[in-house]
């Protein structure tokens, strides 16, 4: 019997491989679903669904952890990792940016993920309905640890791992944070973003830890953020399949039995999905021509109404050709009135009349009006026959206006020769 005990004791020590000479330098980190415990007790009678979902929520962690960030164990509703210190200072400066981004990048994953099982799920039992108050929290600290195999099990110990553990029973009044040791938050490099708040903790065993909190958005941030990427509602299709495979995996989960009534469930999906191929397969040619008539005719109405849009724009073209021309004329017309102006103006120099008096020159139209005062109108006619020689202008006619300090006014409109 002794013999026995002896040789079991070797096997077991046989099975226990421990580096505890060589403890590695780690940052050490928990991803710990807030709310689990209350979410199980208070959805007892569907409490398969609601470890299906919790499994979907850690399934989404774990994928998102990538090298240098490694699973050490999974703990129920959390999952516990780490990184090791290793390698060149340029090689740990770039693994702590990595671990940083990291970080922040596991809770938009995590309510991305939860966002989409609630808007997808069209169960309405108490797990399902309030799978949206599930949070996210994450503890890290930094510093020793010792790696060893107990069989098949690789495990992590020292006092650094029982810190980092304590870390999950805080005084933070809030359920959705990254709270870090001193040395955590400074093995670990954050995006410029970030921005964290010192705290202390306080514990019989560990003592008083300096502390450094990091309050990511609020959840209700992180559904219009998905919101703005997906504008869509989902499928019909994308719910039933949703809804369909949290029920299959909760009666995998169950009893035998509900294993037993999941077989008869899936026979009859089986069944439904053979149906569904077969009207598809029927359907989808009719689907097609009538789709294809369809783009026809509107092809054929895109087409009249494009002729008409060509044929308002002709119209359009041509008012435009007329206004321009319109205008081009009254330029043209302009400039030459204003030629004869001129003219005018340098006559008057060379052309004084006494009793006589050019007051004014206007263009009225397709005339030219000059006002003046004079004494007689013989005086005036001569006067008005020196100014437009050579102008290619005659008077027209000349109008008696008034009078003013003993010489008369008159109105003299002037046109082209004809």
């Amino acid at each position: 019997m002794k013999d026995m005990n002896e040789k079991a004791e070797k096997d077991m020590a046989k099975e226990v491989t421990s580096t505890k000479h060589h403890p590695k330098r780690v940052v050490l980190m928990i991803a710990d679903i807030s709310g689990y415990t209350k979410y199980m007790l208070s959805n007892r009678k569907e409490e398969l669904h609601g470890q299906v979902i919790i499994t979907e929520l850690i399934k989404t962690i774990i994928k998102q952890v990538k090298i240098p960030i490694e699973v050490a164990k999974l703990e129920g509703d959390a999952i516990f990792l780490y990184a090791t210190k290793q390698g060149t200072e340029a090689r740990w400066e770039r693994t702590r940016q990595l671990i940083g981004g990291k970080l922040v990048q596991f809770f938009e994953a995590f309510y991305t993920k939860l966002l989409r099982l609630h808007e997808t799920n069209m169960c309405k039992c108490g797990a399902c309905s309030n799978s949206d108050r599930l949070r996210l929290k994450m503890v890290v600290h930094s510093g020793d640890a010792v790696f060893y195999r107990i069989g098949r099990f690789h495990e992590l110990s020292g006092v650094d791992v029982v810190t980092v553990h304590r870390l999950l029973k805080n005084s933070l009044d809030k359920d959705h944070y990254i709270l870090m040791t001193d040395s955590a938050y400074n093995d670990i490099e954050f995006p410029e973003e970030v921005e964290v708040s010192e705290g202390e903790e306080r514990y019989v065993d560990v003592g008083r830890i300096k502390t450094y909190t990091y309050y990511p958005p609020t959840i209700e941030r992180y559904f219009v953020v998905h919101k703005e990427k997906h504008p869509k509602k989902p499928s019909w299709m994308k719910r039933v399949s949703t809804t369909m495979g949290i029920m299959m995996k909760s009666m995998l989960m169950g009893s035998p039995e509900n294993r037993g009534r999941m077989s008869k469930v899936a026979f009859l999906m089986l069944f439904l999905a053979i149906f569904m191929m077969s009207f598809l397969a029927a359907g989808i040619p009719l689907f097609i021509k009538w789709r294809m008539r369809t783009n026809l005719a509107e092809e054929v109405a895109g087409l009249t109404a494009a002729r008409a849009d060509s044929r308002e724009t002709l119209d359009g073209l041509n008012t435009m050709q007329a206004s321009y021309d319109e205008i081009r004329n009254t330029l043209n017309k302009t400039e030459e009135y204003t030629g004869k102006v001129d003219f005018i103006l340098e006559s008057v120099h060379g052309n004084l009349i006494r009793g006589v008096k050019l007051t004014g020159i206007l263009i009225e139209g397709d005339n030219i009006v000059l006002t003046c005062l004079a004494t007689s109108q013989n005086r005036l006619s001569s006067y008005v026959s020196a100014l437009l020689d050579n102008s290619g202008l005659e008077a027209e006619r000349i109008e008696k206006t008034g009078s003013r300090r003993g010489q008369q006014e008159y109105r003299i409109t002037v046109r082209r020769m004809q």
